[in-house]
């Protein structure tokens, strides 16, 4: 291509992709264009846009946040976003086991992203829940990898059946957020393969997402920005992953280096003159032009789909978009607990309102995340309509108001006294959990459960409405009726619990993690996050409900755990073959019947389990799960099909998916605890003779017959192949160090000032209560200061001054401008 008229890029050339493929397209695009040009595709044009090459009718991408709604920031106004309809969580989305629904809310929230003209959607987030006090778990979807690939990969086809792009994130290991920006995931081959990779894989290779986020932190010591192995490797050649890869924002420790190594879009982009940077490289031999060219054809991916966009604007009702929220925390919500049929209710009479949340919701998470609803409701407005009539309401805890909790404790309890039934809503305030900041301990507050011990002791008639972005200890689980756990719903949550409250959708919520007893409980609880900078996933495979019923460790909630107010049987179980050999599929069936009444939505989970084995197997494997809906007395049959895959495991030792053969059960599962059907199969071995572990594997095989585990660093760092280093806490700040580590030094103290009077509004500066926001920029480290366009002499000057070298950090200063 050469002169203006031949690089106009026309839609007939576009619709070619189907021909070739977008990627050829675009690499012929990438090929004809000047250096300068494709050196500025690499960086951001700002927060929230991508460039592309002028003299085309390519446009530029804008890009936003979308993992519960779509987030616009509104221009001068310290972060607050444009009105849009606010989902439930994928935290409690997953719990819906629903393909169909997640694709369903994909599809709502790449129509709202067409009208609004967002290009791409940086969502959905797949990462494990590898800990539940994980800041960040509210935003993923499970701690299984299946049940997270196949809802991760529904929910990018939602989006992107718009014409809207899906951004799939965060690749990969981000499973905490202490220190995420530094800490290295320490994660051995076979945990790599069947846990943290797998839900990728799924969603890259049957989502096909515009473009993959890869995370902050590092992987085995490597940052993943970085990391060509898996971004060149197994991304963009196992997976045949064709989009670009961008940064995180500010994730980006090296650009250079991130662009050399399959990281092709570095967001977000501040340096206006970063290409010149670039071109520098390509000249030193730091950067290859190949490195270059693919990258610039990677992000033209973006531009040239959105040209072939024929949606209009106006594709999205936002009233139906409501209704499909609150359909989405119907089908979601998990009732946990309903002793003696206490739920539903006829009506609310005689049945009071305890609890703040009930005027205060709790329906999202903090963060990058945090969406401006288009029409929240309060559950005691919603409560109220029908009733014609004040609802006895008492607030029971001050909820960070200044309130006299005592007060509101009694005034609670002579409520309860002068009702039959009581309503009371519970959770965690924002400022516990949020993208950013790891959760403490899994403890409600204690003024909370201090509150339900009161109540309980005039009136157990107690329905709990519980609203958090994950497991929470509950102490009281004896002392209350029934129990409903909305994790955070969104906007149309309190629509939906009444609804469920007063039988108008029988529930059919199942959880998709895990809720223990006692954190302690944990796999990774003794260990978790890490001292500092390293953080050993000393739990290998042993992941949530692989762990607990390995071990048989008795837990608060089991992996798949909900109850309804039908009444569901199972029948009929068939296997399509009893052998099952390499490269073949079998076909299984249920019957499931809905013997109530009512009509029910039923989740039906597959699971399979390896009878004998020698290479350390979880008890059983989710590998199937779909939903139906039976009308009263309907039978339907649910057909899966298994995969010679799915009876495999990831061998180290030959460093691909291996079977050992033998026979396996075939089980359909209320709960990961048990079967309630079950029929055996014999799978055939692998082609190749399987070694047995390696001796390094010792603790994780007797870890499956003595039930528990204890696997020390150095016998970890054994299994993984790396030599033992104890970590150590550096003795002087360097630019990892964060915001709030050097808070006590003078620059310190002026960098949280500055921070306070950007994000504090007001009111929170007077309260002194910091909202998520300000908790988040203070666990940044120094070098994130880099996101916002400033260079590494600024970030030197602040690492002299906050270790008291200020005539060092005054030259860098100087030097800096």
């Amino acid at each position: 291509m050469s002169g203006s008229k031949n690089e106009k890029f026309s839609q007939k050339q576009a619709g070619s992709a189907e021909k070739t493929s977008i990627l050829e397209d675009a690499r012929k695009i990438a090929a004809a264009a000047d250096e300068k040009s494709k050196s500025k595709l690499l960086y951001g044009d700002g927060f929230w846009k991508v460039r592309t090459i002028r003299r085309t009718n390519l446009r530029k991408i804008e890009l936003h946040d979308g993992p519960l709604g779509l987030r616009i920031p509104e221009k001068g106004s310290n972060g607050k976003a444009r009105p849009s309809v606010c989902y439930p969580s994928p935290a409690l989305l997953a719990c819906s086991f629903s393909t169909r629904l997640i694709g369903e809310v994909g599809t709502m929230l790449g129509r709202e992203a067409l009208m609004e003209g967002t290009d791409v959607v940086l969502a959905p987030g797949i990462n494990i829940k590898r800990n539940p006090r994980c800041g960040r778990n509210f935003e993923y979807f499970s701690e299984d990898p299946f049940l997270a690939g196949k809802l991760g990969a529904s929910f990018i086809k939602g989006i992107q059946s718009t014409g809207v792009g899906a951004t799939l994130k965060h690749f990969f290991g981000n499973n905490q957020e202490f220190r995420r920006f530094t800490s290295s995931s320490e994660i051995d081959e076979r945990a790599l393969n069947e846990i943290y990779l797998r839900p990728f894989e799924i969603a890259v290779k049957e989502g096909k997402p515009w473009a993959v986020m890869c995370s902050y932190n590092l992987v085995n010591g490597v940052q993943m920005s970085s990391n060509s192995h898996y971004l060149k490797d197994v991304l963009k050649g196992e997976w045949n992953f064709e989009g670009p890869v961008m940064s995180d924002w500010g994730a980006s420790v090296d650009p250079i280096l991130d662009h050399a190594s399959g990281m092709d879009l570095e967001m977000p982009g501040m340096r206006k003159k970063r290409f010149k940077e670039i071109l520098d490289a390509q000249k030193d031999g730091k950067l290859n032009k190949s490195d270059i060219d693919e990258s610039a054809a990677r992000i033209l991916t973006m531009a040239i789909k959105k040209s072939q966009r024929t949606e209009p604007r106006n594709a999205v009702n936002r009233g139906m978009a409501r209704a499909l929220a609150e359909k989405a925390a119907e089908e979601s919500i998990v009732l946990a607990k309903n002793d003696r049929d206490f739920l539903p209710f006829r009506d609310y009479r005689s049945t009071c309102i305890i609890g703040a949340m009930a005027k205060e919701p709790r329906y999202q998470g903090s963060g990058s995340s945090e969406v401006n609803p288009t029409d929240l409701k309060r559950f005691y407005d919603v409560a109220l309509l029908p009733s014609h009539e004040n609802l006895p309401y008492a607030r029971g805890y001050a909820y960070g108001g200044d309130f006299d909790s005592e007060k509101l404790r009694r005034e609670a309890v002579e409520l309860a006294k002068s009702n039959r039934k009581v309503i009371m809503f519970l959770g965690l305030p924002p400022e516990k959990e949020s993208e950013g900041f790891d959760r403490e301990d899994l403890r409600l507050p204690q003024e909370q459960v201090e509150l339900v011990r009161a109540v309980s002791e005039v009136n157990r008639n107690i329905v709990v409405v519980l609203a958090s972005g994950g497991p929470v200890e509950i102490p009281f689980l004896k002392d209350i009726r029934a129990l409903l756990i909305a994790y955070l719903p969104g906007e149309a949550g309190a629509d939906a619990i009444d609804s469920l409250i007063l039988g108008k959708t029988s529930p059919s919520g199942r959880l998709a993690e895990t809720w223990p007893l006692l954190y302690s409980d944990v796999p990774s609880s003794s260990f978790y996050p890490g001292k500092r900078d390293k953080s050993r996933y000393k739990e290998s495979i042993y992941v949530g409900y692989r762990y607990y019923s390995t071990c048989s460790e008795p837990v608060l909630f089991p992996f798949g755990h909900g109850l309804s107010y039908g009444k569901i049987k199972y029948s009929s179980l068939l296997v399509g073959s009893k052998e099952l050999g390499p490269g073949e599929k079998v076909s299984v069936q249920v019957d499931v019947t809905n013997q109530s009444a009512i009509k029910c939505r039923e989740a039906v989970l597959l699971f399979v389990s390896k009878k004998t084995n020698s290479h350390g197997r979880p008890k059983r494997e989710l590998k199937g799960f779909k939903d139906v809906i039976l009308k009263p007395g309907e039978t339907k049959t649910v057909a899966f099909e298994l995969l010679y895959q799915d009876f495999s495991f990831y061998s180290d030792v030959l460093s691909k998916w291996s079977c050992e053969g033998g026979a396996f059960n075939v089980e359909i599962c209320k709960t990961a605890e048990r079967a309630v059907l079950s029929a055996s199969i014999k799978v055939a071995q692998s082609d190749e003779n399987i070694p047995p572990e390696r001796k390094e594997a010792a603790p994780y095989l007797s870890f499956v017959k003595n039930g528990y585990l204890d696997v020390s660093d150095k016998e970890f760092d054994a299994y993984c192949g790396r030599i033992y280093e104890p970590e150590s806490v550096p003795d002087k700040f360097d630019s990892s160090s964060t915001f709030e580590e050097i808070s006590g030094t003078l620059v310190g103290k002026i960098i949280k000032f500055v921070i306070k009077r950007s994000i504090l509004s007001k009111e929170e500066r007077k309260s002194g209560k910091p909202s998520s926001f300000y908790l988040m920029a203070m666990a940044q480290p120094i070098r994130s200061v880099r996101a916002m366009g400033f260079g590494d002499k600024l970030i030197e000057a602040i690492v002299f001054f906050a270790n008291g070298e200020f005539s060092k950090g005054i030259k860098r200063l100087l030097a800096s401008r």
